[in-house]
């Protein structure tokens, strides 16, 4: 199993990751349920220590592969009350290989 280590954000934010979590294909191909499972709790970790993070979080593996998990909605578009947060088309987590994005 490859351990992912979230790398220091370039900027602070307000996103949350509390969408619908979405894996692209072919990262649900390459890397196992458990460690993709792994990077989205590190991530909610992260949005609970930090009380939000940059809607770009990178986590690199001990071979120098790269995921980006990039979330959709910050928390004061979710605050505004425009958008429908139940809404997976418009709040979602995207975790993807930098190639996809």
């Amino acid at each position: 199993m490859a351990k992912w280590i979230r790398k220091a954000q370039e900027c602070e934010g307000t996103y949350l990751f509390k969408g619908k979590m979405l894996v692209s294909r072919e990262v649900h191909e390459t890397i196992p349920l458990e460690e993709i499972l792994q990077i989205f709790s590190d991530t909610r970790k992260a949005v609970t220590e930090l009380g939000g993070l940059d809607y770009l979080q990178v986590f690199e593996n001990e071979n120098g592969t790269k995921l980006y998990f990039i979330d959709s909605v910050n928390k004061e578009m979710l605050e505004s009350g425009e958008f429908d947060p139940d809404d997976f088309n418009y709040n979602n987590c995207v975790l993807c290989y930098p190639h996809e994005r």
